[in-house]
């Protein structure tokens, strides 16, 4: 007797608890580490610092998926970028990416719930920025452009402590083309690469959620 009136007070709890984890607006803040393999000769390994924010809507009740759009700025780690950009200093070095973020999760799953997010980027934007000599004796400023674009995947899980208010812990994987868009030295204009180069990475991502 006593262990069925455990379980019916525990299922009203799980249930509670579950269906405060995904609100019916969410707004999201995360902040990680991501790790890029440029396709280029020769390879490169490019670390980043990312943060990204994002915001869904959960329009159809009781079905577990949610629609919105997510932001993120990654800023590259310039000496990772030496073997690139040979002897030009690099002072600034960034992607933004803006695009659609669906997330699905496992519903009725008490304390920690596991979901999954598509992000499909818009735009993605790669730019650096330094001085270089190229052949003066001057350094003199450039900028270097790149188009982003693709698809990530990512896979998580959330901890509610409290109701309308998560943590979360995700690892992302994006499978991307990085093509040269435009590259300037000194104000002038010079040739780009028009090849699209195969752009990969990993992340893993630590954030806080707030549902409305």
């Amino acid at each position: 007797m006593l262990l069925k009136m455990l379980r019916l007070v525990a299922l009203p709890l799980a249930l509670l608890h579950a269906g405060s984890a995904f609100a019916l607006i969410d707004v999201e803040a995360l902040a990680g580490k991501r790790w890029y393999k440029l396709d280029l000769t020769p390879q490169q390994d490019v670390s980043a610092t990312e943060v990204a924010l994002a915001a869904h809507i959960d329009p159809i009740p009781l079905v577990p998926v949610s629609f919105g759009a997510r932001v993120s700025q990654a800023a590259l780690n310039t000496k990772d970028l030496k073997n690139y950009y040979g002897a030009a200093s690099v002072s600034t070095a960034s992607v933004l990416e803006a695009g659609l973020d669906i997330m699905i999760w496992v519903p009725l799953v008490p304390i920690f719930t596991p979901y999954a997010r598509l992000n499909i980027p818009v735009y993605g934007l790669w730019k650096v920025a330094g001085s270089a000599t190229n052949g003066s004796a001057t350094p003199r400023d450039f900028t270097h452009d790149a188009r982003v674009s693709g698809a990530q995947l990512s896979v998580g899980f959330k901890y509610s402590p409290l109701p309308l208010i998560g943590v979360l812990l995700e690892v992302n994987h994006a499978a991307e083309t990085w093509k040269e868009t435009e590259s300037k030295v000194a104000g002038q204009s010079l040739a780009v690469d028009a090849k699209n180069h195969v752009l990969t990475s990993n992340a893993l991502f630590l954030g806080v959620e707030v549902g409305l």
